[in-house]
């Protein structure tokens, strides 16, 4: 027959712990041993009728006592020492009420900008000046002349032709009658017009006037020897094409 496991039956058993022994020693032992250690875990108890809770920590037991014993404690009488407590009552009573004004029924939308906007500009960093900076200045420190425009006339045919060829040198520009608006560069190469009234003409020296050009320069250089001695002729070119 094959070997089978036998298990004993234990007899005796732990009321405390349930736990089961075979021998009767062991288990009077064991009882001994698991009284104590409910005696000791019974320190705190939970004093409610009908509860029969016990604990070795006191956290424990006031964890309990919130939970299943909140209703049963007794309520706090109002004095001064929880004034937290309290009801404050109402502060009407004390400072008095005011007339509300009624509302409409309907929102009244405002037109416009009701709440006008602060106008503070932020101040201007600049260096003090004096009384000097504040005068008018001259009309020639400022680089302006005064030239009256005279009236327009027509030459002669036969002045005609002398007049286009002449030199054109002007040092302020005319806008209207006895108004500068500002100098003039005198102009390097004389400029042809076709109007002989117009006596007084001012060209910008920014604009430019000239026709292109482009220079070109050429240096040769020719050595020899003549008789052991060395000789060095150099010449040079230049030309523009307009």
């Amino acid at each position: 027959m094959p070997k089978t496991k036998l298990t004993p039956v234990k007899k005796y058993r732990c009321p405390i712990c349930s736990i089961g022994f075979v021998e009767d020693k062991a288990w009077s032992d064991h009882l001994i041993i698991c009284g104590r250690e409910k005696m000791e875990k019974q320190s705190f108890v939970c004093t409610e009728d009908g509860c029969g809770y016990a604990t070795s920590k006191k956290s424990d037991l006031n964890r309990h006592t919130k939970r299943k014993h909140a209703a049963n404690e007794v309520a706090h009488d109002d004095s001064e020492s929880n004034w937290e407590e309290q009801d404050p009552g109402e502060l009407s009573d004390v400072v008095g009420r005011k007339p509300v004004k009624p509302v409409p029924a309907f929102d009244l939308i405002p037109l416009g900008r009701v709440i006008r906007k602060p106008t503070t500009p932020s101040p201007v960093f600049a260096p003090p000046r004096s009384r000097d900076d504040f005068a008018k200045p001259n009309a020639q420190s400022s680089g302006i002349a005064t030239v009256t425009s005279a009236q327009p006339s027509v030459a002669p045919a036969d002045e005609q032709e002398s007049d286009i060829n002449n030199n054109i040198d002007s040092s302020a520009s005319i806008v209207s009658d006895k108004v500068i608006q500002e100098p003039c560069v005198p102009l390097s190469n004389p400029i042809e017009i076709t109007f002989p009234f117009m006596r007084s003409f001012c060209q910008d020296a920014t604009t430019q006037t000239d026709l292109p050009q482009r220079r070109h320069k050429r240096k040769r250089i020719v050595r020899s020897e003549d008789n052991g001695r060395l000789e060095e002729v150099t010449s040079e070119e230049e030309w523009c094409d307009y």
